[in-house]
């Protein structure tokens, strides 16, 4: 990773939202599939599952520019601005929930292949669940930390339903942004060539009595470049064609 930003943006602020949808849509489905099909194989082992070969095969050979940051409940919103990156500028941006999208999808089938106690009514070993759970979302975090190492760029967006503010202090209930933002302040600066060459350098549900845990964690945005919908236009404005050359406007617009 070179630069992060900390953007702004509402689907309002994103014109053609629908036509950048789809196209977001595409890209996001592609990168989304070699993912899915990759631990598949990994589900029906007769005795031990493969923590490292998994996490290698997790997704093998996906080159992406940019990775976004988002709010589940921004899903579509982060897939319309990766096809905004992708029609203006040719930018592959990686959205974080072809990652955990697809882990709670291995973790059900995890479950239902180890985890499972009772048939009729089907319930599941709560020893063996976290057992699991603990196993996936660490090859999780660390698929994460290797997808943000390899992309160049890292954009949260920032919505009230990524990051809350209370007074000075800003706020995520999202245990994901929060692992992603300190990942992006802590992680290696891996500097472009083109830049060395320039400057040579399902499983249990509640009851609806029952109270909603709630955690949430203080974010240390200071890191990353504050961007909003007009600094976009601006972007989209000034911009070449050539891919690289857009990030590089990005970087000196800043």
């Amino acid at each position: 990773m070179y630069k992060g930003f900390n953007l702004s943006l509402n689907s309002k602020e994103l014109s053609n939202f629908q036509h950048y949808y789809k196209i977001g849509e595409e890209n996001y489905l592609k990168l989304k599939k070699p993912i899915d099909n990759n631990f598949r194989k990994f589900l029906f082992s007769p005795t031990t599952i493969d923590g490292t070969e998994l996490q290698e095969n997790w997704f093998p050979n996906l080159n992406a520019d940019i990775f976004i940051s988002h709010s589940h409940d921004d899903k579509q919103l982060a897939i319309a601005f990766s096809g905004w990156l992708y029609e203006n500028f040719g930018l592959i941006a990686f959205i974080d929930s072809c990652l955990w999208g697809s882990s709670d999808n291995l973790l059900q089938g995890v479950n239902d292949n180890y985890s499972v106690q009772n048939l009729s009514p089907k319930l599941y070993s709560y020893s063996d669940v976290n057992y699991a759970s603990s196993h996936i979302h660490m090859m999780l975090m660390n698929a994460l930390t290797m997808m943000i190492d390899k992309c160049e760029c890292f954009i949260v967006i920032n919505t009230p339903n990524s990051i809350q503010k209370y007074e000075t202090l800003n706020k995520s209930e999202s245990p994901w942004i929060y692992n992603e933002i300190a990942l992006s302040k802590f992680i290696r600066i891996n500097i472009p060539d083109r830049f060395k060459i320039i400057i040579e350098s399902k499983t249990f549900s509640a009851e609806k009595d029952t109270p909603q845990l709630k955690i949430n964690y203080n974010l240390d945005l200071d890191h990353l470049t504050k961007i909003d919908s007009t600094f976009l236009a601006m972007w989209l404005k000034k911009h070449p064609t050539n891919e690289l050359e857009a990030l590089n406007y990005l970087y000196k617009l800043k």
